[in-house]
């Protein structure tokens, strides 16, 4: 996903944060740019986390579009009147030295060219470089990566509850931290699922990142070797512990 700093100048805006998520084609981005096994985020929470029945994505679907160009552009011009701007300024998008992210970020700042007519200058740097920057304010967008470490929608949505220092986005909705609070205290298996459902309707409504892809990773297993068990919560999760060869 794309972290946006709710507070730069420029960014605190929601329509230009909805025209930058809005513009991007993530259907081609998958199948022809990244290549693997990886599906199209329209909305956060991943789809291996389950619901109450079946998994939280098909009990919520997704919630917003693809690739919409003329929703993009009208959105853009919403948020530049608000922004007494004629124009959006040139953007800066901090990146990794991954191969992938640096993939990544040519294929949004191309569809920002061509979908919105902006541009987008991009910084490569280390990691480790790259979240200070973030954690003292210091960029406008930023390409990240989550996987939440149980399985519940609340491993997701937690993350930009405003006092979790995992919040770069600097996100702040006061209902939203409320329905997170009352998540935390509800026994109600269905109760506490609609109140997770809200949640994560209200953030993508403000869109302070934007999802872009569910990563998947694809793996050649030798038929020799069994006993191996993936993981329930993230696709990065392998245990080798049982695994033996035959």
């Amino acid at each position: 996903y794309i972290s946006i700093n709710n507070e730069d100048n420029i960014l605190k805006n929601k329509n230009i944060r909805k025209a930058l998520a809005y513009s991007l084609d993530r259907k081609t981005l998958v199948e022809e740019i990244v290549g693997n096994s990886s599906k199209e985020a329209y909305a956060f929470v991943n789809p291996i986390v389950k619901g109450v029945n079946g998994s939280f994505r098909r009990n919520v679907g997704d919630l917003f579009g693809d690739n919409d160009g003329e929703k993009a552009k009208s959105l853009l011009k919403t948020g530049l009147a608000q922004l007494d701007l004629s124009s959006l300024p040139k953007l800066t998008l901090l990146v990794d030295d991954k191969e992938g992210s640096k993939r990544d970020a040519q294929a949004f700042q191309n569809m920002w060219k061509e979908n919105l007519g902006i541009e987008v200058e991009i910084q490569v740097m280390p990691h480790e470089i790259m979240v200070d920057r973030m954690m003292k304010k210091n960029y406008q967008l930023s390409l990240m990566m989550w996987a939440g470490d149980f399985n519940d929608a609340l491993a997701y949505l937690n993350v930009f509850k405003i006092n979790n220092p995992f919040n770069m986005a600097f996100y702040n909705n006061d209902q939203f931290n409320k329905l997170l609070h009352e998540v935390i205290n509800q026994k109600d298996e269905e109760k506490r699922m609609d109140l997770l459902i809200e949640a994560e309707q209200i953030m993508i409504e403000d869109m302070p990142v934007v999802p872009v892809y569910f990563l998947g990773l694809d793996y050649a297993i030798n038929p020799k070797y069994k006993g191996l068990v993936r993981g329930k919560t993230s696709i990065q999760d392998m245990d080798l512990y049982w695994t033996y060869i035959e």
